[in-house]
């Protein structure tokens, strides 16, 4: 029981009341005031989160779009090179197939055969030949738009034109130039 005592005297000696030294409970109106600040802290904090949320999910989605978009560039830049090397191939099977039809053609023509409808018909393989090429550069035009649905169209166009190309090709001035040898051996 001396504490009391002394805590009582020592406040005595300082000047104020020993009442006032120990903690008083606070009252209903400072009880609601904290409250309220721990609750306008908690909020503050929370609204603080879920800003940094949003800047963190915004900054991811940034960034995947910048990848997509990267990588969209890529595929772009990888299919216009393979359109460019399947074209220069194509031109330059061409060039030799056309140099070896003309080498053919001379020949039957030293060798005194007809071959006006042969003619002719190297003509209808060069405009062939012409629309495989237009096809080409549609396919270089769709790939440059992006659009998934022109490239596919495109690309099918530039199948069938090289195809059809091919077929004749097969079809008709290879067999006209067999007839024609043939003739000429016959004869």
């Amino acid at each position: 029981m001396k504490k009391p005592v002394v805590i009582g005297a020592l406040a005595i000696l300082v000047g104020t009341s020993p009442m006032s030294s120990f903690a008083q409970a606070p009252t209903k109106e400072e009880r609601d005031a904290l409250r309220a600040e721990r609750q306008e802290n908690r909020d503050e904090a929370r609204t603080q989160r879920q800003e940094n949320r949003e800047e963190v999910k915004e900054g991811r989605e940034g960034a995947r779009a910048e990848r997509q978009g990267e990588r969209k560039e890529g595929m772009q830049d990888r299919a216009e090179n393979r359109a460019e090397n399947y074209k220069e191939k194509f031109e330059t099977r061409y060039a030799r197939a056309q140099e070896r039809i003309a080498a053919v053609l001379e020949r039957l023509q030293e060798a005194g055969a007809d071959t006006a409808t042969l003619e002719g018909y190297i003509d209808t393989l060069e405009e062939k030949v012409d629309a495989v090429s237009a096809a080409f550069d549609a396919l270089d035009d769709a790939i440059a738009s992006g659009e998934r649905e022109q490239v596919d169209g495109a690309r099918e166009a530039v199948r069938a034109a090289r195809s059809d190309m091919r077929e004749y090709y097969k079809t008709t001035v290879r067999e006209e130039a067999k007839s024609i040898i043939s003739e000429l051996r016959n004869s």
